[in-house]
């Protein structure tokens, strides 16, 4: 591929960018100076640096945010603040989020333009836990503890079995699902007469927000390890 577009997809930058860097003579192609923004580069075999430090290329692009209350997950501005604005600017147009959290929900949205990865982790029939902090209105007493872990039964279906348990007081628990069907914790919630007074999204898969060490409004490029 074209060396500036390698190095656009490494989001070291726009395209123009790039080119004023390659200008510079800040990047090297197997240890000599490019010069020239459209040469050959194999992104298997090729090292690129870019002062001095290695620029490994990536075909596809992970995030996570620590999602705040008030953004929506479109890019539609008339619904109002999208969580679009508050990734860095070169990854904005390349991410899609992997699934959706309401406006006000807040907690770990990812987002990536690798449209298998998205695929397996939003398929019901991989079941990939998510885990939410729910605080109620009311009490949540054990007897509904128990159906909401048995399963509620939402426009005459039932929800898969999911895991729900107290966390520190009677009417906030951590409910564990997985299945996303539409508003699925306050419909939950809803079918046990309460009501979701605050909703976050403390874990997706193996990734848990209090290991992420993100402040509300934050967000970071998600590492190898993670991915896998």
């Amino acid at each position: 591929m074209r060396l500036d577009k390698y190095l656009c997809d490494c989001n070291l930058g726009t395209r123009s960018e790039v080119k004023a860097l390659i200008k510079k003579g800040l990047i090297r192609v197997n240890a000599q100076i490019a010069k020239d923004p459209g040469m050959s580069v194999d992104e298997t075999k090729d090292s690129v640096t870019y002062k001095d430090a290695v620029v490994a290329y990536s075909k596809y692009h992970y995030y996570v945010l620590n999602k705040p209350k008030g953004y929506v997950c479109s890019r539609r501005a008339c619904e109002g603040k999208t969580v679009y604005e508050l990734l860095p600017a070169d990854l904005r147009d390349k991410l899609e989020t992997v699934g959706r959290l309401d406006k006000d929900t807040e907690g770990i949205l990812l987002f990536t333009d690798d449209g298998d990865l998205s695929h397996r982790l939003l398929s019901p029939k991989n079941h990939v836990p998510k885990t939410y902090d729910v605080l109620c209105e009311k009490d949540v007493s054990v007897e509904d503890l128990k159906h909401l872990s048995e399963g509620i039964l939402i426009d005459d279906e039932m929800t898969l079995p999911a895991k729900a348990e107290y966390l520190d007081a009677t009417n906030r628990i951590a409910l564990t699902l997985s299945e996303g069907r539409f508003h699925q914790v306050k419909r939950m919630l809803q079918a046990t007469c309460n009501k979701v007074v605050e909703l976050k999204r403390i874990s997706f898969g193996n990734l848990y927000l209090n290991d992420l060490n993100l402040p509300v409004g934050t967000g970071k490029e998600i590492e190898c390890k993670e991915i896998e």
